[in-house]
């Protein structure tokens, strides 16, 4: 099974996306904190679209022979970990933003109800959602080891 440029490019273009909104956000100064940085979520976003961008693109177009075929390996692993990791960002942002537990955004925040770099609910959601693409990487990985054991009669 080859991976399809289009659907690369499609991902690529989601986790940019929520990237640029990030800093966006950033940048129009939208946080309750004194300084800009970006959150967990978005960090775990671009080290994704890091490996997409390198297993998917870079490495098939520069290697040949037995490498190609672990670069291909790799590169629909670390395709199908990076569409888990966008699937659960929405949900990751809405638990950066206590959207769970209900807080009110009209109420006047304290010095205390500052945003932290990482809420309780963030640190679960990311977790599991790290876990899931863990548990999807290893999978592709062992299905496409499996397939490469199995040898067709002629």
């Amino acid at each position: 099974m080859r991976l399809d440029l289009t659907s690369v490019m499609i991902l690529l273009g989601l986790q940019m996306l929520a990237f640029s909104w990030r800093v966006a956000r950033e940048i129009d100064g939208n946080e309750s904190h004194p300084f800009l940085w970006v959150p967990l979520p978005d960090n775990v976003n671009v080290a994704a679209m890091l490996a997409v961008l390198y297993f998917c693109i870079i490495a098939p177009f520069t290697t040949t022979g037995i490498r190609l075929y672990s670069v291909g390996v790799l590169g629909r692993a670390s395709f199908a970990a990076a569409t888990v990791l966008i699937a659960a960002h929405p949900l990751i942002v809405a638990s950066h933003y206590r959207l769970w537990r209900g807080v009110r955004r009209g109420a006047p925040a304290e010095e205390s109800e500052k945003l932290p770099y990482c809420t309780r609910q963030e640190a679960v959601v990311q977790v599991v959602a790290l876990a899931a693409a863990v548990v999807v990487f290893v999978w592709v990985l062992q299905a496409a080891n499996g397939a490469a054991a199995v040898v067709q009669p002629r």
